[in-house]
C-alpha cells in the first residue's frame, strides 16, 4: 500500500554578510583632510536578486553615519568606500557594520 504523500518545501538560503575589511588610505591627516575608508564585503551565498549593502559607520564606538550601495544580483562579494574627515587633532578608531 503507497503511504501518504508529505510536501516538504526547500527555500534557498538568505544571503548574509559573512565577512566585512576595511583599510583607510592615510592613516595620519591634518584636522579636516578627509581619509578615504574602503570595505570589501563576502556574501554567504550569490545574491538572488539586485540588493542594498547597509553600512553604519562609527568612530570611537559612536554610530557617525550610514550609507548605503547598490549590489548586483549574482555578487558574492562587493566593494564601498567612503570619506571621513575629523574636526580636532586625536587619535580615532574607525570600523563598519554591513549588511544586507
Amino acid at each position: 500500500m503507497k503511504s501518504n504523500v508529505v510536501t516538504v518545501t526547500v527555500t534557498a538560503p538568505k544571503p548574509e554578510v559573512t565577512s566585512n575589511n576595511i583599510s583607510a588610505d592615510k592613516t595620519s591627516v591634518a584636522v579636516g583632510e578627509p581619509v578615504t575608508i574602503t570595505g570589501n564585503v563576502s556574501f554567504s551565498v550569490a545574491l538572488p536578486s539586485a540588493m542594498t549593502l547597509y553600512v553604519d559607520i562609527y568612530v570611537n564606538d559612536t554610530k557617525t553615519d550610514s550609507r548605503t550601495y547598490p549590489v548586483s544580483k549574482g555578487a558574492t562579494s562587493a566593494t564601498y568606500s567612503f570619506q571621513i574627515s575629523f574636526t580636532a587633532a586625536g587619535t580615532y578608531n574607525v570600523y563598519t557594520d554591513a549588511r544586507l
